[in-house]
């Protein structure tokens, strides 16, 4: 059981100075990074399944392979899950020869891939299991999402855009200078999602995982997260909750020296 919703912020800078902050001739700007994260509750979560079958017969094994498929399905929708948020794949075939002696078959494995969005957070638990009960025996990946991700990302990019000016302001007050409200460059700008629910290659949970880089026009990041030994760590990040992280990267134009 998810607890209740909530948001958090946290914001971060690093910085660097491009040209020599006290000459007027050299110094130009003052070269920022900004970075921000707004964290919030999902509100759907989408569960890649595996259903696999094997007998010697071939109509043995893709008659198993329907009905656990069928079993998988019912199962989901007694969680909620309308046939509108199923998806399943084509039949996959794989044929297992003897090893003494290849012309002979020794059986037939058929697979497939079956997609549940439960549109019910709290519910994940329970309907995983019943998917599994019913007949589903792997899970490719759990992928937590947010329908309102571009409000989240406008909202970080925001406070980042707020961190790395203020860092630029800061910086340049030190050096007795001052910098424009705007900035007069952007070199780079990314928003990514992070999720603390990870299932790696071998099925088992790891740690919090970064879903890969997500365009400005997307609502959420489709795919496998990433692996654990490759996650950025996110301070105080909360389980139960995705990480909307921007980052940018930013020039701020010197405009005077302070009298």
């Amino acid at each position: 059981m998810f607890i209740r919703s909530r948001v958090r912020v946290w914001t971060f800078c690093c910085v660097a100075v491009v040209g020599g902050m006290y000459s007027d001739a050299a110094a130009k700007d003052i070269r920022v990074k900004g970075e921000a994260e707004v964290q919030v509750r999902p509100d759907h979560v989408v569960l890649q399944l595996g259903v696999e079958t094997w007998n010697r017969e071939l109509r043995a094994a893709r008659e198993q392979n329907d009905r656990s498929v069928a079993s998988v399905r019912e199962a989901a929708r007694n969680w909620g899950i309308s046939d509108d948020d199923m998806a399943v794949d084509f039949a996959y075939v794989d044929i297992q020869r003897n090893q003494q002696l290849r012309t002979v078959v020794d059986h037939y494995t058929v697979r497939r891939t079956v997609v549940l969005t439960l549109r019910d957070v709290d519910k994940f638990e329970d309907a995983l299991m019943s998917a599994l009960d019913a007949g589903a025996n792997y899970i490719h990946n759990v992928d937590f999402r947010t329908s309102e991700f571009r409000k989240y990302a406008d909202e970080a990019r925001a406070l980042a855009l707020q961190a790395a000016y203020e860092k630029a302001r800061d910086l340049a007050s030190v050096g007795g200078f001052a910098v424009s409200e705007r900035p007069s460059d952007v070199s780079s700008a990314e928003t990514k999602l992070q999720t603390w629910y990870d299932v790696n290659s071998s099925g088992r949970q790891g740690s919090r995982g970064e879903a890969g880089a997500i365009q400005n026009s997307a609502v959420s990041y489709v795919g496998s997260t990433g692996q654990s030994g490759q996650n950025r760590a996110v301070p105080n990040s909360g389980v139960g909750y995705l990480a909307v992280r921007a980052t940018l990267d930013l020039e701020f134009e010197i405009e005077a020296a302070r009298e």
